[in-house]
């Protein structure tokens, strides 16, 4: 099973759990997308591994203060940071 399949099917789910994370889950990956046309014009999922890992980084980084990344371009976020998940999220390396 992909990623895609897994959340796909976490998101699809009619548990109460599920279907509390759904909304976070889609406006996180929303939220990715939009960073990604922000910083590289084109969607997260046609970003060099490099650039998804860049975001990813970022997103995992504590703290309020926007990646030193971004601190030179004068626009914010495309929103807020994204919403946090109410478990941790998995090792991505």
């Amino acid at each position: 099973m992909g990623v895609t399949d897994f959340i796909d099917e976490w998101v699809s789910a009619p548990y109460e759990q599920q279907v509390r994370d759904r909304k976070v889950i889609r406006e996180g990956l929303t939220w990715i997308d939009a960073e990604a046309t922000h910083r590289f014009s084109t969607g997260f999922a046609n970003c060099a591994a490099a650039q998804q890992r860049a975001i990813l980084e970022d997103i995992a980084t504590e703290g309020i203060e926007e990646p030193a990344s971004r601190k030179s371009s004068a626009p914010p976020w495309p929103s807020p940071r994204p919403p946090k998940l109410t478990r941790p999220a998995t090792n991505l390396s």
